[in-house]
């Protein structure tokens, strides 16, 4: 395992910039779409408005926040959102046409998109899944992937807001096909991971779901595509597309631990990273994203957090062994 990365600078050099409209045609163009069995969150309609105007080069910051103040919760979640600790602002913001300026169009959409889709799933009557650890487990994975952007000198806001959204469709599939789910989560299978199970049994996996959604609501396609990807886990730092991209950060904060047990040897696989890329180091990062995440707006007391994880890891590293 290694060995495969250890002429990571080298490779790094000679990344290429990922064509996203193309890449995210090839990963939707070639199977089934399964959106038909599916059921979907309803999204608003001034979300996809939203998302069409920023698209508009000439479209003003006031046509913006008019679009998004058409819609009261989106309004409040955008405002709550830009007005706490975590964005460290000076001055409070009080009108979205003042948020939208000090966080730019880009970073503005990704974050109407993030609050538009937590407002969509419901709270309740969900059978597998506490919806505060689940968000709260899905903010770790953000800043973990913000962290990580910085390492690869990847775009920071994109590759959190993949991260947050990555699996923001498990929600209402483990309640769709509730009986199939609790199979995966028994275990007494060979599935190394949720999305091989996934595949398995649908055909498809819930990155893919989520990706084929993003893209009917006309989101971006390099968002549309870090969601997509999202279980590449650690060989997508061989990928030459895209081991300084979005998806590479999405995609390593996708092995972080989780309640679904997506990735059962996840951690395992963030400590053989580490041990052959000289500037990742998990534990510094865990450190820091507890640290981040103590200033956010929402988390749950049931969630365990990561940098817990990597505790409870290193004491059974260090436990004798009973053969010893």
């Amino acid at each position: 395992m290694a060995s495969a990365y250890m002429d990571w600078q080298a490779l790094k050099e000679s990344v290429r910039m990922v064509d996203w409209k193309r890449l995210k045609t090839e990963a939707l163009g070639e199977r089934p779409d399964p959106i038909a069995e599916v059921q979907l969150p309803i999204l608003p309609a001034v979300m996809q408005q939203f998302c069409s105007l920023a698209d508009d080069p000439d479209c003003s910051t006031a046509r913006l926040a008019a679009c998004i103040e058409s819609d009261a919760a989106l309004t409040a979640g955008l405002l709550r959102m830009v007005n706490s600790s975590a964005f460290g602002l000076r001055h409070r913001v009080a009108r979205v046409q003042h948020a939208i300026a000090a966080l730019g169009i880009r970073r503005t959409r990704l974050n109407v998109i993030s609050i538009a889709m937590r407002n969509a799933l419901p709270a309740t009557q969900l059978k597998l899944v506490n919806m505060s650890e689940f968000w709260s487990a899905n903010l770790e994975k953000s800043l973990f992937a913000r962290h990580v952007a910085e390492l690869l000198k990847a775009d920071r806001d994109l590759s959190s807001g993949a991260a947050l959204l990555q699996d923001f469709m498990l929600p209402l599939l483990t309640n769709q096909y509730e009986s199939d789910y609790i199979n995966y989560l028994r275990g007494g299978h060979s599935f190394a991971s949720l999305e091989q199970f996934e595949l398995s049994v649908f055909g498809w996996h819930h990155g893919e779901v989520a990706a084929r959604a993003m893209s009917r609501w006309g989101f971006p396609d390099d968002l549309v595509c870090s969601v997509h990807f999202h279980h590449e886990g650690l060989p997508v730092m061989q990928n030459r597309e895209f081991r300084s991209s979005a998806i590479a950060a999405s995609a390593l904060a996708g092995l972080l631990p989780d309640s679904l047990r997506q990735s059962p040897h996840g951690l395992t696989q963030l400590r053989q990273l580490e041990s052959v890329w000289n500037v990742f180091h998990l534990d510094e990062i865990a450190e820091a994203i507890h640290e981040d995440f103590r200033n956010q707006t929402f988390h749950s007391p049931n969630h365990i957090p990561f940098r817990d994880h990597c505790a409870a890891e290193r004491r059974a590293a260090a436990a004798p062994s009973l053969l010893d």
